[in-house]
């Protein structure tokens, strides 16, 4: 999950991660400059959140 949290704390999208690789790929050049969290959920719950900020 992808989350503006320089706004409303919106959920900007969601991306379905393949459990056999390492790395995803998400195009953010449509998103306006800010902070973002990528949160990792499994099952529903939310098992890890990292800090991304855009320029």
């Amino acid at each position: 999950m992808l989350i503006n949290v320089s706004g409303n704390n919106d959920v900007v999208g969601n991306y379905v991660v393949d459990v056999n690789t390492d790395t995803i790929n998400i195009d953010m050049s449509n998103y306006p400059a800010g902070v973002y969290s990528v949160a990792l959920v499994t099952d529903g719950q939310v098992t890890d959140v990292k800090g991304l900020a855009k320029n």
